[in-house]
């Protein structure tokens, strides 16, 4: 429950940040133990305490997403992922977004290990692992 709780508030904080629209600069691919990792959200949080600018994006099926790199500052960045279960109209959760949870160190800033230089001079390379 507090893993979800945690989700709401850092995709509640980039609603806030806002979303950045330039031209398309950065691609990337993200899997889970070798296999694409669709509709996940990714957060490309920067180091500096006192940054205020914050990226997102999102995975396709593939696995494959973009970065637009207008208002991003270079530097480093680290990354979280997120992804959220899809509702029905019917109030019911789509089974299909149930088959790859995330594991939970890579959507808290304190344990993801993941970290990306912006601006990026290749594909980012996202590889997460199962925790067992």
């Amino acid at each position: 429950m507090i893993h979800l709780f945690k989700q709401f508030v850092w995709l509640s904080v980039l609603l806030l940040v806002g979303c950045q629209q330039g031209e398309v600069s950065f691609t990337g691919v993200i899997t889970l133990d070798g296999a694409p990792l669709g509709n996940a959200q990714i957060m490309f949080k920067p180091f500096e305490a006192d940054a205020k600018t914050a990226a997102m994006a999102t995975s396709d099926a593939a696995g494959q997403f973009s970065l637009a790199s207008a208002g991003i500052p270079d530097g480093s960045y680290r990354v979280l992922v997120f992804k959220m279960m899809e509702i029905g109209a019917a109030g019911n959760v789509d089974g299909s977004e149930l088959l790859i949870p995330v594991p939970e160190i890579y959507s808290d800033e304190a344990t993801s290990p993941l970290v990306v230089e912006l601006p990026a001079k290749e594909e980012i390379r996202l590889e997460l692992k199962n925790e067992n």
